[in-house]
């Protein structure tokens, strides 16, 4: 048995669209919460844990990016957000709201770091969307794929 997914232009054109948007977003979110930081604490807050193991990136340093993007998608969005959504909390659209939300709260909680919970909060919900308006979950798994690694990508800029 052999599971072949196949990447059309349309689904890649919507993935970078989603990705364009994400991206602009979550950087955005997170010029904000490093001036706040500034400016209240007086020092920019760390980088995750996680990321220094990425730095420098190389062949298997994608490979685990994308299997962790893709699993991340497949729990959060194809087994949470759909379950979520399919449990007939409200009527309609607010039902997806509330999906993306409980779903996109608990994405941005087991990255188990205060300042990007709002970043990734705001991820979450344009995964979702992307999930949504797609009907598929290779959409979101493209977008969260390459939003991974252009923040190691733009990291090991900054690294070097």
């Amino acid at each position: 048995f052999r599971y072949c997914v196949v990447i059309d232009a349309k689904t890649l054109g919507m993935a970078l669209k989603f990705f364009a948007l994400a991206i602009s977003c979550v950087l955005l979110c997170g010029i904000l919460i490093n001036l706040f930081s500034l400016t209240f604490f007086g020092e920019i807050p760390e980088s995750q844990d996680i990321i220094e193991v990425f730095i420098g990136i190389d062949s298997f340093s994608v490979k685990i990016l994308a299997v962790i993007s893709i699993s991340e998608e497949i729990v959060f969005r194809g087994l949470v957000y759909r379950t979520l959504k399919g449990i007939a909390f409200f009527r309609g659209t607010l039902n997806a709201v509330f999906a993306a939300s409980v779903s996109s709260l608990l994405f941005s909680a087991i990255h188990a770091n205060a300042f990007v919970f709002l970043p990734l909060f705001i991820m979450g919900m344009i995964l979702a969307a992307s999930y949504e308006k797609s009907g598929s979950i290779v959409v979101p798994m493209l977008v969260h794929s390459l939003f991974n690694f252009s923040n190691i990508f733009l990291l090991s800029l900054n690294e070097s």
